[in-house]
């Protein structure tokens, strides 16, 4: 490349000779390359400085002073160090921080640093500032929004920050006054009050050390007092499944009353993002990488507040069989793209597209193994990965959910349950009776006891694994017991 530098450290003139070395690694091998000399010309005092102020006439024209006024007391540039001053530096009179290093002019002298060396300035000015909006890094929910007639001032804390100077102007382009000296950087924001709402204002900082030492002022930024500052608050989420094989997807969205509009972003990103109306649902496309997909939404409300950025999330992957099925999850799980979305390897009653957009394994019958298979979970809107629920009661009829699975009986159903009834003799009942509705696929034996708080329930010799065939079955009692004895049904899953 091509590499070049301005030389000012001198106002003498005469022939000076400069070497300038760089370093590097070719092939492994350190080389120098040393190049040397250069000259300044002579002037004239009478001709090149007509009005005596120490700087050259053609010196000053380039950096917009005022030939013909002696001006060498001024400062142009606000950066302490007066233009006589900058120009015996080799400074820049226009620039508060010649060398871009971030450190004012000004303190780099008074700190006896070199001016037109960036690396070693010492301190420079915030990553981030902005008016009446928190960083997002920073964000802290018990800070006020501004009030009516006040902007308030945010900027990112460096390390070595002990103060800050503010500045305000009514204009981008300044004058900019100073509005306050010597603010302790930690005590954010800053607050400028008793403004006129809907005027704009600009302004800058200068940050300081603790030994004095000051950046260059910041960019300015604008400002506009409202009367109504409170941020509007929502949120969004993608609809469907948390796993998906289409990039292709359906938001909800929903945003306190006052918001007027939108607009969304994948993974962050907000270039190119576009302001729209508001609204509950809206179709987007993924960025499509593998993996989880975030989606950014930011509401805006009449009065012109901006939200947080609220996000979203859900998990992409290719499907390059077209089956609805993750490659990635079709590989982890059967180690070929072979199965189909409507096919059940556990036999759950829960097909593989089920399992996938679920995230469960659909190997194992009992994903969370609380005593449910995943498709009776998912048929009582229970959850296959939650373990708790099985051990629960939905339905509040003294069985677990999982007991209820293992009696055929539905969860969410109170009169549906395991229950027997009596029936006495006569009608064509020659005996009593015990009767109850069995399940296909269940398994029953009757217990009995003499004393039913003993631990002594035995099954009952004939009625011990009658399987259940969707009917009603009975038990007759026997006869002549004395006392009376006490029975039972007990139901386990069929084979």
């Amino acid at each position: 490349g091509i590499y070049s530098r301005d030389y000012r450290l001198t106002p003498w003139p005469g022939t000076y000779q400069v070497q300038v070395t760089a370093q590097g690694l070719e092939e492994k091998t350190p080389y120098r390359i040393e190049n040397t000399g250069f000259f300044v010309l002579v002037y004239n005092e009478d001709k090149d400085d007509r009005d005596r102020d120490g700087m050259p006439d053609e010196w000053e024209a380039r950096y917009g002073l005022t030939v013909g006024v002696r001006d060498q007391e001024g400062d142009l540039d606000g950066d302490g160090l007066t233009n006589g001053r900058e120009f015996l530096n080799g400074g820049n009179p226009a620039s508060d921080d010649t060398d871009h290093g971030g450190t004012q002019d000004g303190s780099e002298v008074d700190a006896r640093l070199n001016l037109l060396q960036f690396e070693d300035d010492l301190i420079r000015p915030p990553s981030f500032f902005s008016a009446n909006e928190q960083p997002t890094d920073d964000y802290d929910p018990d800070l006020h929004p501004p009030r009516s007639r006040e902007n308030l001032l945010y900027w990112s804390i460096e390390a070595n920050y002990a103060t800050l100077d503010f500045y305000r102007a009514a204009s981008p382009a300044g004058p900019f006054i100073l509005l306050e000296a010597d603010v302790p950087a930690g005590k954010r924001p800053y607050s400028d009050a008793g403004l006129v709402n809907g005027t704009p204002y600009y302004y800058r900082l200068a940050a300081k050390t603790d030994k004095g030492v000051r950046t260059r002022l910041s960019e300015a930024i604008a400002a506009i007092p409202k009367a109504d500052n409170s941020r509007p608050w929502g949120g969004l989420r993608v609809q469907g499944p948390p796993i998906v094989t289409d990039p292709s997807v359906l938001l909800g969205l929903w945003a306190s009353d006052d918001t007027t509009h939108m607009r969304l972003c994948n993974e962050g990103e907000w270039a190119g993002a576009v302001w729209e109306t508001f609204a509950s649902s809206k179709s987007w496309t993924l960025s499509g990488a593998h993996g989880v997909n975030f989606v950014y939404v930011q509401f805006r409300d009449a009065a012109g507040n901006l939200s947080l950025p609220f996000p979203a999330s859900v998990e992409y992957q290719t499907d390059s069989d077209h089956d609805g099925l993750g490659d990635a999850w079709e590989m982890r799980r059967f180690r070929s793209l072979l199965q189909g979305p409507r096919d059940d390897p556990d036999g759950d009653g829960l097909d593989n597209l089920g399992e996938f957009e679920r995230k469960l394994d659909p190997n194992a019958a009992d994903s969370d193994e609380d005593g449910m298979p995943d498709g009776f979970e998912v048929l009582f809107n229970f959850l296959p990965g939650q373990p708790a629920d099985g051990s629960g009661d939905a339905d509040r009829d003294g069985a677990s959910n999982a007991d209820e699975y293992v009696a055929g009986t539905r969860p969410d159903n109170a009169a549906d349950c395991l229950q027997a009834c009596l029936l006495k003799p006569g009608g064509g009942v020659p005996d009593w009776r015990m009767q109850w509705n069995s399940v296909t696929g269940r398994v029953y034996t009757i217990y009995g006891a003499v004393d039913p708080s003993a631990s002594s329930w035995t099954p009952v010799r004939g009625y011990e694994e009658v399987p259940g065939d969707g009917r009603a079955k009975q038990f007759p009692i026997p006869a002549g017991e004395s006392p009376a004895g006490f029975y039972r049904i007990g139901v386990r899953l069929g084979k």
